[in-house]
């Protein structure tokens, strides 16, 4: 009888280890109100939709308006990760005055918009650039005041974003000209 338990009891037990590796599940959840009244919103109907491969959810809310999802994955990414195609640096040097560089690099060709934010979320800067597959930089000369500020890098719907800080205030320009630094 002994010998039957261990033959049963390690090879579920070496299942039950290995079942986190090949599967992850993600519960999104919330609850529908009414904007004037706050009041739970019975069978409000709720769509989630997958930008990157149009993949589309539907769920209904409760009678007390919450809701809920959860996504299985496999562990099988369908979809070329993302690195492989797209990375940014942070900017370099960090902490700066007067002047910072943005690096970035793509490995296919693709719009791609820098943005620079302020700590209240407001746009200080913005550009789009129509790029080849390589490395590239971009600097950022000190517009506005000290503090710290995100420097956003968007392309083909996946947006990277960064914290760099400036130590003095100024009016250079912000973003400047685009270079690329080496090839792919």
């Amino acid at each position: 009888m002994l010998t039957f338990t261990k033959k049963i009891f390690f090879p579920f037990l070496a299942a039950f280890i290995a079942l986190p590796a090949f599967s992850q599940s993600v519960t999104v959840s919330g609850v529908v109100r009414d904007t004037v009244t706050l009041a739970a919103l019975d069978s409000t109907r709720i769509d989630i939709v997958n930008t990157n491969n149009s993949e589309r959810y539907t769920v209904f809310s409760g009678s007390n308006g919450a809701w809920s999802f959860t996504f299985t994955s496999n562990g099988v990414d369908e979809q070329q990760d993302l690195a492989s195609v797209f990375s940014v640096r942070q900017n370099y040097p960090n902490p700066f005055n007067p002047s910072t560089n943005i690096g970035f690099a793509i490995r296919q060709i693709a719009l791609v918009t820098i943005q620079v934010h302020n700590i209240l979320g407001q746009r200080i800067d913005a550009r789009s650039f129509s790029l080849t597959p390589g490395e590239y930089s971009i600097p950022w000369i000190s517009n506005g005041a000290a503090g710290v500020l995100f420097y956003s890098i968007e392309m083909n719907g996946s947006l990277y974003t960064r914290k760099m800080v400036q130590l003095d205030g100024g009016s250079g320009g912000g973003l400047g000209d685009i270079r690329m630094t080496g090839g792919m």
